[in-house]
């Protein structure tokens, strides 16, 4: 059975959860492009060393 926030504070709880979600997803997929920029990059960058 679903219930809803009786409290301002639950409320706030509430609705934080899903943008602590997103934020952790968002980060975590901008690591993986610059981690696969950065591995795409690699050997162009080494060759000038």
């Amino acid at each position: 059975m679903l219930t809803l926030p009786t409290t301002r504070e639950e409320e706030l709880q509430y609705e934080r959860s899903p943008d602590i979600t997103r934020i952790v997803l968002l980060v975590l997929v901008l690591g993986i492009l610059l981690a696969g920029t950065a591995w795409t990059l690699l050997p162009f960058l080494s060759g000038g060393i």
